[in-house]
């Protein structure tokens, strides 16, 4: 089996040589032979992956372990889907980092070794489609999508990070609160399968596959990896002073039993949902990263990933 690293060297705080020399170690240890690629800029991950699966021979398997943030694995997985005998790794060398949250004990997830041992498990990816960044195409989701108040805060966080003195979790701090000032949100038409919906602004909504985004923040308790289901949350709106009393909750995954919050939110589990800007287009935030979308359709696909854990004992913890 083809095993190749993917190292995103701008992520997290860097370091890409000396996580080079903790890959080679831990594959010398075990007596395997490893591949490292260092990518070039935003999508390489995607164009190398891709590239090699279109090149290897149908009864080679490969396995890609993406170092890096959720951004990494969101491009590895767009370019291998579809492709047979591919597993996927998570190597967590980025700032969020949070869709390895939703198994036992996320910190194993950086031994070496322990990812080269490791085994496959079958998870969800749920597709959109729709007009994406100007093209109208179909791409994949690993984690979550955020629309409103959370993507408005990834947009400021990445203006927020170029300034002196100011990065990590103290511009995502920043940019709740500049975000909270201006209450943005958004403006959607929501339809759902099962023949509900919703019109109009809204705080926030989130579809996901996983409970976390934001660095910690597990704001869909519900989800689970591989469960065939997308899970959605609307907020409509809040008021400043009961977002500020729910924000605790809502970091913790505990929002969804506080009266006040069930009073302002819908949380629904489906397989598919239809959202269309009422304003041509939207910011809306995959995995982290910030795309701009029109129309689109979006639904789930059940076991799309391989995905390697480095105990085959370390299910989804949820």
């Amino acid at each position: 089996m083809r095993k190749i690293f993917i190292l995103n060297p701008a992520a997290g705080q860097g370091g890409a040589s000396d996580f080079t020399e903790i890959i080679n170690k831990a594959a010398e240890a075990l007596g395997e032979t490893v591949e490292i690629y260092y990518t070039q800029g935003i999508k390489d991950a995607e164009r190398y992956s891709r590239t090699v699966c279109q090149g290897k021979l149908p009864e080679e398997a490969v396995r890609f372990y993406a170092c890096g943030g959720d951004g990494t694995i969101n491009e590895v997985v767009n370019g291998c889907f579809g492709f047979a005998n591919v597993e996927i790794g998570l190597i967590p060398t980025g700032t969020g980092n949070d869709y390895v949250r939703d198994y036992n004990k996320p910190e194993s997830f950086l031994d070496i070794e322990d990812q080269l041992k490791g085994r496959s498990i079958s998870v969800d990816l749920f597709r959109y489609t729709g007009s994406i960044d100007g093209k109208v195409q179909s791409r994949y989701c690993a984690n979550m999508m955020n629309i409103g108040f959370d993507a408005n805060v990834v947009y400021r966080v990445s203006k927020l990070k170029k300034l002196p003195l100011v990065g990590g979790s103290l511009a995502y701090m920043l940019g709740i609160f500049v975000e909270l000032i201006e209450k943005n949100g958004t403006n959607l038409k929501l339809e759902f399968e099962d023949g509900t919906g919703y019109d109009g602004k809204m705080l926030l909504v989130a579809v996901a596959i996983g409970s976390y985004c934001g660095g910690g923040i597990k704001g869909l308790p519900l989800a689970k990896a591989n469960d065939g289901l997308l899970d959605v949350q609307v907020i409509k709106d809040a008021t400043r002073r009961l977002f500020i009393h729910l924000l605790p909750k809502y970091v913790k995954g505990t929002h969804l039993e506080d009266k006040k919050a069930q009073k302002l939110l819908m949380y629904k589990q489906m397989k598919r949902i239809k959202i269309t800007p009422n304003e041509g287009f939207t910011r809306i935030c995959v995995d982290g990263e910030l795309e701009i979308a029109g129309p689109m359709e979006i639904e789930i696909v059940p076991n799309a990933m391989s995905f390697i854990i480095p105990d085959f004992k370390n299910p989804p913890s949820n």
